[in-house]
């Protein structure tokens, strides 16, 4: 009777615990993307006065003002804002490069020892890339506008924007067995995010050029303490395997085994206030909340290198054995490499329909809005009308979702005036659920397979990344051969987009994608 009081109060204990996780991984990621999306009228004003200053500076010195400003309709000229293009797109490529050179390490880091080391070594080395850029800005008599190109450095240890999203999403997947509604609620945050930044950016901005950072830095900054709190493992297997039988599983909490291995696991009974299993020699317990390793007696994985190789191969297993795999990392690529098309989209409203980037800032909230009705309301709702089977559900919504984002990508395309493009813009909104569905196909095949979640994400990570690389090559390349077009050749770049979304439709209408 004792016995089991003191499972159930450990077990309520852990319950508690990953809710606290769980909020606190939403707190983690509005922050970070608050102070994100608020960033990014901004820093492109920013960027394109000093690259106009350099520009006037050596053609008409009279149109810099005082304090070095220059007018915004100054700095339309087709060579501004063609460099500006090749600036975010270079400094995006070089951030992509730390992402892909940091996932896989990173991602066996948080298998090892959890997310929580990851996020603040990513989260610190991402705000000071940010402060970098103001830096050179601000101080343009010292710096070359160049030189914001040294800002992805700051990241190379903790990776960048795919590594923050992979490593938030796989410590909230560790803590609830509903990972479609947790991913939907995190994807709402995101669009809250997406939502409230773009207005309190382009507002800051209005009131002057480096007003936005007082309010950017702080938000941003939160992202620490936040982080500090969270637990550093993932809690109890019961949490997380609903297969598992909360009366009769022995082990509480089970830390990750290679499959080659687990058929050298056994249990040692004898201990009534810890569990006990043993891998080849190797003698590990479960107290309270925490999995201790009383070290090796015959050491099969001596150096991390030999566990990193171990890792790297049960991936590539992993990735060869499950078509779904294999499939949402294609098609989480494909919908990174499409959404490097908002990256142009501020400047592209800016400098087509001759606007201030203030003004095509707003623009942002009305997708926002639309992504947040749908991950709120229209999501959760079909899915309930769809049954409990909620892989079939994923995979019909799937199915119309990347539809709605070629036509809407196509849209936007044609759009001959602001006003054209919005309905572009809240149909492509309308697609935003396929990332999130996809991540959810693959994350039910890893609970089914019991496949390691921070493994997988990481893949999923570098997916993003080398669809990111592809995205803001092509796009950027586009955007500026036909920057000095009007009419539809203009538009080329959402073709592209378009183009790739109906590439990874087609297995998403013809594959067999269940768990």
């Amino acid at each position: 009777m004792e016995r089991a009081k003191f499972d159930s109060s450990r077990l309520n204990k852990d319950v508690s615990r990953a809710h606290l996780a769980l909020r606190l991984c939403v707190g983690i990621l509005l922050v970070l993307n608050l102070a994100f999306y608020t960033r990014s009228a901004p820093v492109l004003r920013l960027v394109e006065l000093t690259v106009c200053r350099e520009y006037y500076a050596t053609r008409d010195p009279g149109l810099i003002g005082s304090g070095g400003y220059v007018e915004e309709k100054s700095c339309k000229v087709d060579q501004i804002q063609k460099k500006v293009a090749w600036l975010f797109a270079l400094d995006q490529l070089l951030h992509f490069c730390c992402d892909f050179v940091a996932t896989l390490p990173l991602g066996f880091l948080a298998t090892r020892v959890g997310p929580k080391p990851v996020m603040l070594l990513n989260f610190t080395g991402f705000i000071l890339s940010w402060a970098w850029m103001v830096c050179v800005c601000y101080f343009y008599q010292i710096f070359s506008v160049n030189m914001v190109l040294l800002a992805p450095l700051f990241t190379v240890f903790g990776g960048a924007s795919h590594v923050m999203t992979a490593i938030i999403y796989s410590g909230a997947a560790m803590f609830t067995e509903n990972r479609t509604a947790t991913f939907s609620v995190l994807e709402a945050v995101i669009q809250v995010s997406q939502l409230m930044g773009p207005i309190i950016g382009s507002s800051l901005l209005m009131l002057g050029i480096y007003v936005p950072y007082y309010f950017i830095f702080p938000v941003a900054l939160l992202s620490i303490p936040l982080t500090l709190c969270l637990p550093h493992r993932a809690l109890s297997g019961d949490l997380t395997k609903p297969h598992l039988s909360r009366q009769h599983s022995p082990v509480r909490c089970q830390a990750y085994v290679h499959p080659e291995e687990q058929h050298l696991l056994s249990q040692d009974p004898s201990s009534t206030d810890q569990r006990y299993v043993r891998v080849e020699g190797t003698e590990v317990s479960y107290s309270g909340s925490h999995v201790i390793a009383h070290g090796p007696k015959t050491p099969r994985l001596r150096s991390l290198r030999d566990k990193m190789w171990a890792d790297a191969k049960h991936f590539s297993k992993i990735f060869k054995e499950f078509p779904v795999v294999r499939y949402s990392y294609a098609a989480l690529l494909v919908t990174t490499l499409g959404k490097q098309a908002l990256h142009i989209l501020l400047q592209y409203v800016s400098k087509r329909f001759n606007v201030s980037v203030a003004q095509a800032g707003f623009l942002f909230s009305i997708k926002a809005v639309v992504a947040l009705v749908l991950y709120t309301l229209i999501l959760p709702f079909a899915q309930r009308i769809m049954g409990t089977d909620s892989n079939r559900s994923n995979i019909r919504l799937a199915r119309l979702s990347i539809v709605l984002l070629a036509l809407g990508t196509s849209l936007i395309g044609i759009s001959w005036n602001i006003w054209a493009l919005i309905p572009g813009l809240v149909v492509y909104a309308f697609g935003f659920g396929f990332p999130v569905l996809a991540r959810s196909l693959v994350t039910s095949t890893a609970s089914a397979n019991n496949i390691p979640i921070p493994l997988l994400y990481s893949g999923l990570a570098i997916a993003e990344t080398v669809g990111s690389f592809i995205g803001a090559t092509v796009l950027t390349a586009a955007f500026t051969g036909t920057i000095s077009q009007g009419g539809v050749i203009a538009g080329i770049p959402f073709f592209v987009c378009a183009f790739f979304y109906g590439l990874i439709a087609v297995p998403t209408w013809t594959m067999n994608l269940n768990a």
